[in-house]
C-alpha cells in the first residue's frame, strides 16, 4: 500500500514518505521537475495565442470556474480524474463540468480571451485558458477572513503539489493523488480555515471528488 503523510502549519510546509521494503529510495528526475511546481504553479507560465473552438477532444470533458479574486474564468478540457483533482483544487473547490456549455465563462460574462496557462507536467499537466470579464467592476474591499481563507487556499495548493510529487516519485497508482492527496488537501484546509474562523467547525461543502 501506498503511504504518503503530509505535516503541515501555516507558513510552513513538510513531506514525509513511508515507502515499502521492496521500494527504491532513488529519487526520478520527473518528481524532482514536479517538486518545483510548489512555488512555480502561483506564476503560471503564460502562452500566446487563441483559445480552442468548440467542443473538447472526443474522451474528454470542459471544466470551468470563476476567479473572484482575480476577476477571471477558466476553462479546461480534461481527461482523467487526476486533471479534474487538480483542477478542482487549483480553482479552491469552484471548478464544475460545464455540461452543455460549449463556452461557460462567455455564457457568464467573460468573452476576452486573456491567456493559456500550462501547469504540471505528465499526467499532471493541466492547461488553463483564462478570460476576462465584459465589464470590470470595483470589488469592496476584501474582509480580513476572506483574505485569510484565500491563503489557505493557496497554501492548499503547496500542500498537493507536494504530495503529488512522492506519489510520482514511488511510482504509485493514481489513486495516491485523487484520493491521498485530497484527503492530505482538505485536512489542511479544515485546520487552516479553523484558525479564519476561530471556530471548531470545519467548512461545509468540501466535496470529495471519486
Amino acid at each position: 500500500p501506498w503511504v504518503v503523510a503530509v505535516s503541515f502549519r501555516v507558513g510552513a510546509l513538510s513531506v514525509q514518505q513511508a515507502r515499502a521494503p521492496w521500494q527504491s529510495p532513488e529519487p526520478r528526475a520527473m518528481a524532482q521537475t514536479i517538486r518545483g511546481l510548489a512555488i512555480a504553479s502561483l506564476v503560471a507560465c503564460a502562452l500566446g495565442g487563441a483559445a480552442g473552438a468548440g467542443g473538447c477532444p472526443s474522451g474528454s470533458e470542459r471544466f470551468w470556474a470563476l476567479d473572484k479574486p482575480n476577476s477571471e474564468c477558466a476553462e479546461a478540457c480534461l481527461s482523467t480524474e487526476v486533471q479534474r483533482v487538480e483542477f478542482w483544487i487549483l480553482t479552491g473547490g469552484h471548478g464544475v463540468k460545464a455540461g452543455s456549455e460549449l463556452s461557460p465563462c462567455a455564457d457568464h460574462g467573460f468573452h476576452k480571451f486573456n491567456r493559456t496557462d500550462v501547469l504540471g507536467a505528465g499526467r499532471l499537466k493541466l492547461s488553463l485558458d483564462k478570460y476576462f470579464p465584459d465589464k470590470l467592476s470595483e470589488s469592496p474591499p476584501t474582509p480580513a477572513k476572506d483574505k485569510c481563507a484565500l491563503a489557505c487556499t493557496l497554501e492548499s495548493i503547496g500542500v498537493y503539489w507536494a504530495c503529488a510529487a512522492v506519489c510520482i516519485e514511488k511510482l504509485a497508482p493514481d489513486s495516491c493523488i485523487t484520493s491521498g492527496c485530497l484527503a492530505a488537501v482538505a485536512a489542511f484546509d479544515v485546520s487552516c480555515l479553523k484558525g479564519c474562523n476561530k471556530t471548531s467547525e470545519a467548512p461545509a461543502g468540501f466535496p470529495v471528488l471519486v
